[in-house]
């Protein structure tokens, strides 16, 4: 047979150390009470009924025990334990006591509805001072365990409030992952649509070279030679944009008609665009930009694309600078615009740098964007290039 274990003991059952250590103090103080008055903050009592009333306190306080887990159960036994006292020895006034029924009615007012609870108030009142005729006593006990009522009720709503927020924010951001993980599927398609055309034109490309050097195999071998040249390196490229391809895990139904995709070489008619659209572009270029992997050069143009949409569109920018230095091993682009952007402003991660960042991770670059110090916005991507080029 199993051993019992904790969590098979009823919920209102278990409890806490710290509901114990209370118990354990209101115990002991209201004993110092009886026993010790001098000591205490309370009612000096008739020394022949010190005995009586220590036992008649004992039950008072251990249903505190279970208030948590069980307050209406718990605050109708305190209310129940300090009648007998009451009626039998006469009001106390113990500090001790009080305490117990107050904490017995905060309990209550804060975990039950407002019926449960106010019934729970009614008897803590006539718990203490069941034998009261003076309307004054009464009155005076009525508003102040009602002031412990009402903050219990306060905490209540106040919970209750917190709780709904915090379900609110949580609907929130699984609605903005939600949105994110949506943007990055549209974007992934997007950038598989282009390296489809990418791919497809290098095959096309390897098929009509292959034609013309098999037709120039005898009569110009040397021709034949630089076709077949020509169709390795395309075909090695392709490869490498294949691979980039399939990496991206996504499947997309309807590829439409294939067109060549821009790329860098293609900046100044893209800065030529965004000035008639009211963008003054800069664009300054460090570095040989030919000889780059067309996946790259393509990413490369998408990139400077996006970022200087954002930075019309969102960061209402009159003046964007697009820099560009093209290493050995990498290739680093950054824009800069003066746009409204301000250091205090959080980033709103939307489509357009969610593209970006996807571009950037699938080439295994790094990606940074924020507002800048001064003012504007800016974005910089890194885009490696190692063995490609």
């Amino acid at each position: 047979m199993d051993k019992p274990t904790w969590n098979r003991v009823p919920a209102f059952v278990r409890t806490t150390y710290r509901d114990w250590l209370l118990v354990a103090f209101l115990v002991a103080y209201s004993q110092l009470e009886i026993w010790l008055p001098e000591l205490a903050v309370g009612v000096s009592n008739d020394p022949e009924s010190r005995g009586l009333r220590a036992a008649l306190a004992l039950p008072v306080f251990f249903p505190l025990a279970f208030r948590e887990r069980a307050p209406l159960a718990s605050g109708m036994a305190v209310a129940l334990a300090v009648l007998p006292g009451a009626v039998i020895v006469a009001p106390s006034g113990a500090l001790s006591i009080l305490a117990a029924q107050l904490l017995a009615t905060y309990t209550m007012a804060s975990r039950l509805s407002w019926q449960w609870a106010l019934a729970g108030l009614v008897m803590q009142i006539v718990a203490i001072q069941p034998r009261q005729t003076d309307p004054a006593n009464v009155a005076f006990a009525s508003i102040f365990f009602g002031s412990i009522w009402v903050a219990g009720r306060l905490v209540q709503t106040r919970q209750r409030d917190v709780g709904k927020l915090a379900a609110r924010a949580a609907e929130l951001e699984n609605a903005r992952n939600e949105l994110v993980g949506i943007a990055v599927a549209e974007e992934r398609g997007r950038i598989a649509r282009e390296l489809h055309d990418i791919v497809a034109h290098a095959v096309t490309t390897i098929v009509i070279q292959s034609q013309a050097g098999d037709g120039l195999i005898a009569r110009n071998p040397e021709r034949a030679h630089e076709s077949f040249v020509a169709i390795e390196a395309t075909g090695r490229q392709a490869l490498r944009e294949l691979r980039t391809l399939l990496g991206l895990l996504r499947t997309y139904d309807d590829l439409g008609p294939l067109s060549p995709q821009p790329e860098i070489g293609e900046l100044r008619q893209l800065q030529a665009s965004f000035e008639l659209s009211g963008l003054r572009v800069e664009l300054e270029i460090s570095g040989e930009l030919s000889g780059l992997p067309v996946g790259i050069s393509v990413a490369a143009y998408r990139i400077a694309q996006e970022a200087l949409t954002n930075a019309l569109r969102h960061g209402r920018a009159q003046v964007a600078s697009v820099f560009i230095l093209s290493c050995r091993d990498r290739l680093e682009l950054t824009v800069i615009d003066n746009g409204s952007a301000s250091p205090s402003m959080p980033i709103a991660f939307g489509h357009g740098l969610i593209g970006i960042r996807e571009r950037a991770t699938m080439y295994g670059g790094t990606f940074r964007a924020g507002p800048r110090a001064e003012r504007g916005f800016e974005v910089a991507v890194t885009l490696p290039l190692g063995s490609n080029r």
